[in-house]
Protein backbone atom coordinates (compact mmCIF):
# COMPACT_ATOMS: atom_id res chain seq x y z
CA UNK A 1 0.00 0.00 0.00
CA UNK A 2 2.88 2.22 -0.79
CA UNK A 3 0.57 4.32 -3.69
CA UNK A 4 -1.77 4.35 -0.71
CA UNK A 5 0.74 6.37 1.60
CA UNK A 6 2.06 8.55 -1.20
CA UNK A 7 -1.09 9.56 -1.77
CA UNK A 8 -2.64 10.32 1.38
CA UNK A 9 0.53 12.81 1.88
CA UNK A 10 -1.50 15.18 -0.86
CA UNK A 11 -4.77 14.34 1.56
CA UNK A 12 -5.88 11.93 -1.52
CA UNK A 13 -7.76 8.79 0.15
CA UNK A 14 -9.95 5.91 -0.44
CA UNK A 15 -13.05 6.57 1.26
CA UNK A 16 -14.03 3.57 3.22
CA UNK A 17 -11.71 1.26 2.46
CA UNK A 18 -12.71 -2.80 3.55
CA UNK A 19 -9.07 -2.74 4.91
CA UNK A 20 -6.65 -0.33 6.21
CA UNK A 21 -3.42 -0.17 7.99
CA UNK A 22 -3.33 1.49 11.64
CA UNK A 23 -2.50 5.04 9.54
CA UNK A 24 -6.27 4.80 7.99
CA UNK A 25 -4.58 4.10 4.96
CA UNK A 26 -6.61 1.65 2.22
CA UNK A 27 -4.16 -1.53 1.80
CA UNK A 28 -6.19 -3.21 -1.10
CA UNK A 29 -4.68 -2.47 -4.75
CA UNK A 30 -8.20 -3.36 -6.27
CA UNK A 31 -10.06 -0.58 -3.70
CA UNK A 32 -7.60 1.69 -4.86
CA UNK A 33 -7.56 0.69 -8.58
CA UNK A 34 -11.84 1.17 -8.42
CA UNK A 35 -11.35 4.44 -6.75
CA UNK A 36 -9.18 5.76 -9.23
CA UNK A 37 -11.74 4.55 -12.05
CA UNK A 38 -14.47 6.38 -9.80
CA UNK A 39 -12.63 9.33 -10.03
CA UNK A 40 -12.23 9.63 -13.53
CA UNK A 41 -15.75 10.56 -13.73
CA UNK A 42 -16.04 12.70 -10.58
CA UNK A 43 -13.03 14.68 -10.96
CA UNK A 44 -11.53 16.65 -14.15
CA UNK A 45 -8.37 16.43 -12.90
CA UNK A 46 -8.08 12.44 -13.10
CA UNK A 47 -7.34 11.09 -16.32
CA UNK A 48 -7.55 7.93 -17.61
CA UNK A 49 -3.85 7.32 -20.14
CA UNK A 50 -4.60 4.31 -22.84
CA UNK A 51 -2.30 5.98 -25.10
CA UNK A 52 0.91 4.40 -23.75
CA UNK A 53 3.29 6.70 -25.56
CA UNK A 54 1.57 9.83 -23.58
CA UNK A 55 2.32 8.47 -20.33
CA UNK A 56 5.35 10.51 -18.22
CA UNK A 57 6.23 10.33 -14.62
CA UNK A 58 4.06 10.45 -11.90
CA UNK A 59 1.55 8.43 -13.75
CA UNK A 60 -0.40 5.40 -11.68
CA UNK A 61 -0.06 1.83 -13.55
CA UNK A 62 -2.08 -1.01 -12.39
CA UNK A 63 -1.11 -4.40 -13.45
CA UNK A 64 -4.31 -6.01 -14.33
CA UNK A 65 -4.43 -9.98 -13.59
CA UNK A 66 -4.68 -12.27 -16.59
CA UNK A 67 -8.47 -13.01 -16.36
CA UNK A 68 -9.55 -9.35 -15.65
CA UNK A 69 -10.78 -10.38 -12.62
CA UNK A 70 -8.83 -8.65 -10.13
CA UNK A 71 -5.52 -5.94 -10.01
CA UNK A 72 -2.62 -7.38 -8.86
CA UNK A 73 -0.25 -4.51 -8.43
CA UNK A 74 0.04 -0.51 -8.82
CA UNK A 75 3.66 1.48 -9.28
CA UNK A 76 4.15 4.97 -9.34
CA UNK A 77 6.16 5.45 -13.49
CA UNK A 78 9.24 7.22 -12.91
CA UNK A 79 9.12 7.99 -16.84
CA UNK A 80 7.32 6.94 -20.09
CA UNK A 81 6.52 3.26 -20.77
CA UNK A 82 6.09 1.15 -23.55
CA UNK A 83 4.37 -2.19 -24.30
CA UNK A 84 7.46 -3.90 -23.00
CA UNK A 85 8.42 -1.91 -20.14
CA UNK A 86 9.18 1.24 -18.91
CA UNK A 87 11.12 2.20 -14.98
CA UNK A 88 9.27 2.50 -12.36
CA UNK A 89 8.89 3.14 -8.15
CA UNK A 90 6.95 0.33 -6.28
CA UNK A 91 7.81 -1.41 -2.74
CA UNK A 92 7.57 -4.41 -4.42
CA UNK A 93 11.71 -5.56 -4.66
CA UNK A 94 12.03 -2.21 -3.95
CA UNK A 95 12.03 -0.43 -7.01
CA UNK A 96 13.37 2.67 -6.82
CA UNK A 97 13.27 4.00 -10.68
CA UNK A 98 13.87 0.67 -11.43
CA UNK A 99 12.89 -1.05 -15.69
CA UNK A 100 10.21 -3.49 -15.43
CA UNK A 101 8.95 -5.99 -17.98
CA UNK A 102 5.48 -5.41 -19.00
CA UNK A 103 5.40 -7.41 -21.73
CA UNK A 104 1.74 -9.09 -22.08
CA UNK A 105 0.63 -7.59 -19.14
CA UNK A 106 -3.06 -5.61 -19.14
CA UNK A 107 -2.39 -1.93 -17.97
CA UNK A 108 -4.54 0.86 -16.42
CA UNK A 109 -2.70 4.03 -16.19
CA UNK A 110 -4.02 7.09 -14.80
CA UNK A 111 -3.03 10.73 -14.07
CA UNK A 112 -3.34 13.89 -11.70
CA UNK A 113 -3.26 16.29 -12.89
Amino acid sequence: HFVGHALSKARIIVNLPSAMCTNGVCIRVAELAAAFNNSTSKYSNVKVISDLSATRAGDFCFIISWFGLQTDHVMVLAGAISSTGGYVFGHTNSRCNQRVDLTGETLAIYRIE
